[in-house]
């Protein structure tokens, strides 16, 4: 029986081909009037971009309704004291909650 799993030959004759980006799914802000929501906690969009892991530029065009990576958003609500909510087909709602990736 042959052993296909092995290699033979020199390495350089490997070729890695890198796949298609993975991108993150979107969201579209334009109903979450996020900026109004900072305001109201009278923290600014600096303070927000440190608390959320953010460039403050991201955390500008969060608020200027331009679609954004959901873990962006999510960051941001978590980062004003707010929270998302996922309403599912069986009628319940789930708290969305961000993932620390760093420490897997």
């Amino acid at each position: 029986m042959t052993d296909h799993s092995r290699f033979v030959g020199d390495s350089s004759d490997l070729k890695i081909t890198p796949g298609p980006p993975v991108r993150e799914p979107r969201i579209d802000t334009r109903n979450l009037h996020l900026k109004r929501a900072r305001e109201k906690t009278s923290l600014t969009q600096q303070q927000v971009a440190e608390r959320a892991d953010l460039s403050r530029t991201q955390v500008w065009r969060i608020e200027q309704n331009e679609d954004a990576r959901i873990s962006a958003v999510l960051g941001y609500v978590e980062a004003i004291g707010g929270r998302l909510l996922a309403d599912l087909p069986n009628g319940r709602s789930e708290q969305l909650t961000a993932v620390d990736t760093d420490h897997r």
